[in-house]
């Protein structure tokens, strides 16, 4: 018997097993391409974070960068630096990178591109040995990264006999609250680059360094220098010539004073300065060049950093023995005026008194004792409006407002400042001189007194208002008292001076505002006159200049300096450097070119007041200038 062929049956049983068996293949080929791929995938789409640093291996008190980078479009959050005594830290700020560039070789084209934020910091080693930047935590786009510590390698400043940081103070002893001046001196025997210094010292919570601006002599202006701090600030420095072991050098000395706040014996921290040196063992450079090489070509240099030695100061507690209650802070000798405003008054009147303290050599933080507290004056005074006082010139100035409250009050009393005197070591009192016053007994004015009726007038009725019948009485006058007056035109012509004399004044006012308008057209803007001149002085002092002057870098320096500040209308103190014209000079569209030509001249100019000049440079220098100026001016 036959049975009919199952081709369903016959194709569940042959092709099933075929089937899945393919299935399982292609099932596992998807996930383990998934598999190899998912690492990848997340790896383009999460942020990358790198650190670097300038320098592994740095000298104590040396500043470094240290840079953290994120790389992706998420803007990572500002991160927490972790405390650290070991270095001194400072922020910098973020800097966003984002550029594409296309590069085709063989005619292969490829495109790069970089997504990144870079987080800055300054690092300044306080101790030696290896130290770890530590592990930073950095937040993007929710997620927390961190950083890998890195190892660092502090050394002790080298000694060199050349070259030499001093710090001093003007008394190793003193009192709380008693100014004393910090000194620093750089000795520089030989050609110094570019420099940085470290002073911890103004950081101290124990000191207070008050507002001081030195005295600037004019006819030493150039040898004056501004010396940049971490924090942004800028102090004044002066170079002078000077003898280190017998040896000629160069000194950079400023100062700064000092008020010690608390009691105790103090180490100052380690002051240092870091500058680049000419490293000679890498220098290949040849006499024969052109004579401007040796200032202009770019110098194989290391960095060097210089310690100062230990200084310690002894600041003295303020005694406690005959120490004044009202006893406010001042230290040192102070003399006080005092004078009021006005002196004939009433009881209750107002009267400005305003107290002039004197002394002191620093008198931001001086404070006196509270007046309203002054049993002298609350006696016989109320003293209200104290303020905190103002600066002006040498002296610090109070004021107050005094009511008299009794008029047997004959004089305002006279003042007691109490101050500590360093030089005796006890407590003082300054005197003011007494104010005579004035002072009137108020008198009580009743509505009997504003009607004008004796005070025993009993009734309480007043004066009444009567309506007059006639009313108001009018001033009459005839027509006969008119005169004919009559004017016009036709009448002008009798009177000729009086056409001459109507027209006089707008003459004489259109001539007044013709002057007036070119005065103030020409005082507008007294800045034009002065560029436009800038260059043929520039040019004519450059030309005045001797091949053989010694000072020829220094008189081109100055010359120049003139004339960038009259070209870019700014003081001459905001154009002592390239720095401070550079991005001036770029705004008005002076070429690249050109400002490194003038970048190398102030280079070429600084470095001959250190290393001095051959004969040829000083030939070429004052040339180089006038041939920059001249394209300057050409440009504005």
């Amino acid at each position: 018997k036959s049975v009919p062929f199952d081709w369903v049956r016959s194709f569940s049983i042959f092709a099933m097993p075929h089937f899945c068996r393919h299935s399982r293949f292609v099932l596992l080929s998807w996930l383990t391409a998934f598999a190899f791929f998912l690492p990848l995938a997340r790896t383009i789409a999460e942020p990358g974070v790198k650190v670097g640093v300038s320098s592994n291996n740095v000298y104590l008190g040396e500043t470094f960068v240290f840079q953290i980078s994120v790389s992706g479009d998420d803007e990572p959050e500002t991160p927490v630096f972790p405390k650290t005594a070991d270095f001194q830290v400072e922020f910098l700020g973020p800097q966003r990178n984002k550029s594409s560039s296309f590069t085709i070789i063989n005619g292969r084209m490829t495109n790069t591109s970089v997504n990144e934020t870079k987080l800055n910091y300054n690092l300044t080693a306080t101790r030696t040995g290896t130290l770890n930047i530590p592990s930073i935590p950095v937040k993007v786009g929710g997620r927390v990264f961190r950083t890998q510590a890195i190892p660092i390698h502090v050394m002790e400043p080298e000694k060199m006999d050349d070259m030499a940081l001093e710090v001093a103070v003007s008394s190793p002893e003193c009192y709380v609250g008693q100014p004393v001046t910090v000194t620093w001196k750089w000795f520089i025997g030989r050609r110094v680059l570019n420099y940085r210094f470290n002073l911890p010292l103004l950081a101290e919570k124990n000191f207070s360094f008050p507002a001081y601006t030195p005295d600037i002599d004019p006819a030493r202006r150039r040898n004056y220098q501004r010396i940049p701090l971490p924090s942004g600030d800028e102090l004044i420095g002066v170079l002078e010539q000077a003898t280190r072991n017998g040896v000629p050098v160069t000194c950079l000395t400023f100062s700064l004073p000092m008020i010690p706040m608390q009691a105790g014996a103090f180490t100052f921290p380690v002051s240092t300065v870091t500058f680049a040196i000419e490293d000679t063992n890498r220098a290949r450079r040849s006499r024969r060049q052109f004579p401007f090489d040796s200032f202009f070509e770019q110098t194989p240099t290391r960095t060097m950093t210089t310690a100062a030695p230990d200084l310690t100061l002894n600041v003295k507690d303020l005694p406690a023995e005959g120490k004044p209650k009202n006893f406010s802070g001042i230290v040192g000798p102070c003399r006080v005026e005092v004078s009021a405003s006005p002196r004939q008054i009433s009881v209750g009147d107002p009267i400005i008194l305003t107290v002039q303290v004197s002394g002191p050599e620093y008198l931001d933080n001086l404070r006196i004792p509270a007046l309203s507290e002054c049993p002298e004056l609350s006696r016989d005074f109320r003293v209200s409006g104290e303020e905190p006082g103002v600066v002006k010139n040498n002296h610090k100035v109070f004021q107050c407002t005094l009511r008299a409250v009794d008029a047997q009050v004959k004089a305002i009393p006279a003042l007691r400042i109490p101050f500590f005197n360093p030089t005796s070591g006890c407590y003082e009192e300054a005197l003011s001189e007494p104010i005579a016053l004035e002072v009137e007994e108020v008198h009580t004015v009743t509505a009997l007194d504003a009607q004008g009726l004796p005070t025993a007038f009993s009734s309480n009725s007043g004066s009444k208002l009567k309506t007059v019948a006639e009313g108001i009485a009018h001033n009459y006058g005839g027509d006969i008292l008119l005169v004919d007056q009559r004017a016009g035109l036709a009448t002008w012509t009798k009177t000729p001076w009086k056409i001459a004399f109507c027209l006089a004044w707008p003459c004489l006012y259109l001539l007044a505002l013709g002057a007036v308008a070119w005065h103030r057209r020409r005082g507008a803007d007294p800045g034009a006159i002065a560029a436009q001149r800038a260059a043929g002085k520039c040019l004519a002092a450059l030309k005045r200049i001797q091949p053989d002057d010694a000072n020829g870098p220094d008189l081109t320096l100055a010359a120049l300096t003139d004339f960038l500040a009259a070209k870019l209308r700014r003081p001459p103190a905001a154009a002592q450097s390239f720095q401070e014209v550079k991005a001036p000079l770029a705004d008005a569209g002076i070429e690249p070119a050109v400002l490194e030509r003038l970048e190398k001249l102030f280079a070429g100019c600084e470095a001959s007041r250190y290393a001095g000049a051959t004969p040829d440079d000083l030939k070429q220098i004052p040339l180089e200038a006038a041939a920059i100026v001249k394209t300057i001016n050409r440009a504005f």
